[in-house]
């Protein structure tokens, strides 16, 4: 099922980044020298207004803007380190608070990307289920996937398997999406029509971890292809960049791939995250930062090739050669 958005697409081929940000507010000042205002360059990254959310896309703005929701531009209030006010930009589906925050995730097949999270929601009620657009967007914000990789290291060493639960509260593994709870970066499942229909960037959870068949001799064989073409995580287990790989370790049994209850009872269930169709040529804005998975205990990343990447388009508007 696809929808077409009643506004014109522009630099990113039918992703919501449409070809200006922001809600067009009063004159440009130097205090927002950060986001280019040249027509011939890309515009950082922008929160969607409130009526997008709402009246165009059926979202419940009082669930939204909640505290367990975390909307980037309110909880917490601006300014804040993320995000700043900035009213350089004219694109009517946009506000005016422009995120700085950028994060590091692989494309469906493996490739480097990056994403502006927007805001998480705690679980269902933000979806206005009364409202066409709003069942239209809860059902494709399940057909997109987030796949993220929580650590599956214990303190004493040991690798869990089993996650975590009422139940098991110990050697187990935390199905959290907190950045400093992750072992690599993120898979995002971004199919050939994420960008043209997924209007409003929504996410799916998807937690994923090794099961004990991935540590059998016939698991350790499956598994050792990925850790000689994508080196090791944090745990010292391989790192998954693609989708179809994700899946196929779960098929054969070495992964397990869990989404949390809508209801919110195992935490966020869906994520408001921009992926970058086109990072280049100012959408990397010069107080832009980078987000990505480190080792335990240090700020070596587990996949140094975001920050290389990041600081070339940031410095130069180019990927680095």
């Amino acid at each position: 099922m696809t929808r077409e958005s009643k506004y014109g697409f522009g630099r990113t081929a039918c992703v919501v980044l449409l070809a200006a940000f922001a809600l067009c507010l009063c004159q440009v000042t130097p205090a927002f020298a950060q986001n280019s205002t040249n027509p011939n360059m890309n515009p950082g990254q922008f929160d969607f207004a409130d009526s997008f959310y709402t009246t165009d896309n059926g979202m419940v703005l009082s669930q939204l803007n909640a505290p367990g929701d975390a909307r980037q531009c309110v909880n917490p209030p601006l300014p804040n380190g993320n995000a700043v006010l900035d009213n350089s930009n004219t694109s009517p589906i946009h506000n005016n608070c422009r995120v700085k925050q950028t994060l590091a995730v692989f494309n469906n097949v493996g490739q480097i990307s990056f994403f502006n999270a927007m805001a998480v929601l705690a679980n269902v009620n933000s979806f206005d289920l009364t409202n066409s657009n709003g069942v239209f967007n809860h059902t494709e914000g399940d057909a997109f996937r987030a796949f993220f990789a929580p650590i599956q290291k214990q303190a004493n060493g040991t690798i869990a398997t089993v996650a975590c639960s009422p139940t098991v509260t110990t050697n187990c593994v935390n199905l959290s999406a907190a950045e400093s709870a992750q072992r690599a970066e993120r898979v995002f499942d971004t199919t050939t029509d994420y960008f043209c229909e997924d209007i409003l960037n929504l996410w799916r959870i998807t937690y994923t971890y090794y099961t004990a068949a991935a540590f059998t001799p016939a698991g350790q064989a499956a598994l050792a292809p990925f850790a000689a073409a994508n080196g090791l995580n944090s745990d010292g287990t391989p790192i998954l960049t693609a989708t179809a790989d994700i899946d196929n370790l779960a098929a054969q049994g070495y992964l397990v791939e869990v989404q949390p209850n809508e209801n919110g009872s195992q935490g966020i269930a869906w994520i408001v995250c921009v992926v970058l169709a086109d990072p280049t040529n100012g959408t990397i804005t010069p107080d832009a930062f980078l987000i990505s998975v480190t080792f335990p205990n240090t700020t070596t990343p587990v996949s140094p090739q975001f920050q290389e990447q990041f600081n070339c388009l940031q410095s130069t508007g180019q990927f680095c050669p």
